[in-house]
């Protein structure tokens, strides 16, 4: 049975009364892995901004957050949404008893791409095992809300339980792709490709990317770049005021290998060996924050690089108020994880604080060298601390990023213009559906049968 907060019934969304005509807007199925989350704040203001359009959202997730780490404008995002755990036993065996009779097809064949029919190892392959196991609940819960469309935020886990869930319904799913869930993990990922009614890179780099996986021209067709976005009335420049003394330098990320924060740590001895006055602010948690502190307490730089930790959202705005440069110079890791477009960027940008990254993957859709910002090369600690230097001693430089970074983000990145991308999406996968065009039904496989709708 549910757990309070995990409710097959959760309190009803807030949703704008927007229709077109006489006709209800879409009703989406919207699938995360944790939802809210503190980190990946653009998942749930996309949320908000669908349901500002109309959209009605129903958040599904597997696990439930952490209320006291979220902002404030998060929070209430936990009553609104159905959790899969915790799930008693029983409860999961019916609805796989449920699924098996009322559509042994779909529910067979999923139940044989889980297990035999994908290029994935025995670890992978157990992995989606459990996935399936629970995913009737999401279906389920899919089914009860009339959900007309399932969308994953991310490819990886939320994406299979969304394309399982999909299979077991009959509706169309669709998924965004950021970063180490393509690149990665990229589990089913050419099923899901090949399944998606649509899928949604969110840069340029990473649309080649997954049409070169794909290497199908009807996939390519359906991948559509929309980039995470901020709300703008809440990332807004400070005109009045000053630098400070000594410089802020701000950096805002998890700590992880392909943050590159090490580099950032790096180029401050840099500075300081220079003579250039500064303070470092790092905001984040990871497993690299014990190196972190180790590497600044090897350059002697204790007092000068601080590691606050992770911070809600409102206390990140106020330090980005308070920032001469932001900083984020990531890397590819070991791993091959890599930055899509980082939307904490964004949010330096958009706030007027002048940015200096590097030219990799995505980033170079948003921060454009010696334009709104500066990029170096990767793993470059020195040409870093030039460009953080540079950007200190040339305030006319600094207030030209300032301006046209704010602008940059108006221009390309509102979320109000990504949700409404994103809500024609939907509309145009149902109005498929339909017609009985549903990426799978395309391809010769009939789609379930809408059934248990009330």
């Amino acid at each position: 049975m549910a757990a309070p907060g995990s409710s097959a019934h959760p309190r009803r969304p807030r949703t704008a009364e927007v229709s077109r005509g006489n006709r209800p807007m879409v009703t989406v199925a919207y699938f995360s892995q944790r939802f809210p989350s503190q980190t990946m704040t653009f998942t749930y203001r996309e949320v908000m901004a669908l349901r500002r359009r109309g959209v009605t959202v129903r958040t599904i997730a597997t696990w439930r957050p952490d209320q006291d780490a979220l902002a404030a404008e998060a929070q209430p995002l936990i009553g609104e949404t159905f959790y899969i755990f915790p799930a008693a036993w029983p409860q999961l065996a019916a609805l796989h008893l449920r699924y098996l009779f009322t559509r042994p097809a779909a529910y067979l064949s999923t139940l044989a791409r889980v297990l035999i029919f994908n290029r994935e190892g025995p670890a992978e392959r157990l992995r989606l095992l459990g996935q399936f196991g629970y995913a009737v609940r999401a279906a389920a819960e899919a089914e009860r809300c009339r959900a007309d469309h399932l969308h994953a935020d991310f490819a990886l886990n939320a994406a299979t339980v969304a394309w399982i869930a999909a299979r077991l319904t009959g509706r169309p799913f669709s998924f965004t792709a950021h970063a180490a869930d393509i690149f990665v993990n990229p589990i089913l990922l050419r099923e899901k490709l090949a399944e998606a009614a649509f899928v949604v890179p969110i840069s340029e780099y990473n649309r080649r990317y997954l049409a070169d996986l794909a290497a199908d021209p009807g996939v390519a067709a359906r991948l559509h770049v929309i980039h995470c976005g901020l709300d703008l009335k809440q990332f807004t420049p400070d005109p009045g005021r000053g630098p400070n003394e000594p410089p802020v330098i701000l950096a805002v990320g998890r700590l992880i290998e392909k943050k590159g924060l090490r580099y950032l740590v790096e180029a401050c001895r840099h500075l300081a060996q220079r003579g250039q006055g500064f303070e470092c602010r790092i905001i984040g948690q990871g497993p690299e924050e014990a190196a972190l502190r180790r590497l600044a307490a090897d350059h002697a730089l204790s007092g000068r690089v601080r590691l606050l930790g992770a911070l809600p959202q409102e206390q990140v705005r106020e330090q980005l108020r308070q920032a001469d440069v932001f900083a984020l110079p990531s890397v590819v890791g070991r791993d091959r994880d890599q930055d899509g477009i980082p939307v904490v960027l964004m949010e330096a940008m958009a706030m007027g604080v002048p940015v200096v990254s590097t030219q990799l993957s995505g980033i170079t859709e948003l921060v454009q060298d010696g334009v709104n910002g500066l990029l170096v090369a990767p793993n470059d600690a020195p040409a870093l601390a030039d460009a953080i230097q540079r950007l200190l001693h040339d305030p006319a430089l600094a207030r030209q990023f300032s301006r046209q970074g704010r602008a940059t983000v108006e221009r390309e990145f509102d979320i109000e213009v990504s949700a409404e991308r994103l809500a024609a999406l939907y509309e145009a996968s149902r109005g498929r559906q339909a017609t009985g065009g549903s990426a799978r039904a395309a391809k010769g496989a009939a789609p379930m049968p809408m059934q248990e709708r009330g």
